[in-house]
């Protein structure tokens, strides 16, 4: 490397010898980051690095609507029971058992 690294116009041998490795990996010949990989490991760090500063136009959450949240809830409630699904959804199971009410009687009122 100390003997190639002038003739080739690299500055010192350890980046001839870094340029060679990554070049290895970008040809699967080495394992580790491609420099596409990198260089797309880099883009989604930038990314993360911007959103906590997005959180000023939201101060809370948004919550889904509630029909939505009824849809999936009714998707899935032939393989899962309705109460472990509202636990992960920001939902209580009356709210669910209340909708399924007023689709029988759209009369019900509205709390």
């Amino acid at each position: 490397m100390e003997s190639i690294a002038p003739k080739i116009g690299c500055m010192t041998p350890p980046i001839l010898r870094k340029r060679v490795r990554q070049a290895e990996r970008d040809q699967g010949l080495r394992s580790g980051l491609t420099s596409d990989k990198r260089e797309r490991l880099k883009a989604l760090e930038r990314e993360s690095a911007i959103l906590p500063s997005l959180r000023c136009f939201s101060p809370r959450p948004v919550r889904p609507q509630t029909e939505v949240m009824m849809l999936f809830v009714n998707g899935h409630r032939a393989e899962h029971r309705i109460e472990p699904i509202c636990a992960l959804l920001p939902i209580a199971p009356s709210t669910h058992y209340e909708h399924k009410a007023r689709e029988v009687d759209p009369r019900r009122l509205r709390y």
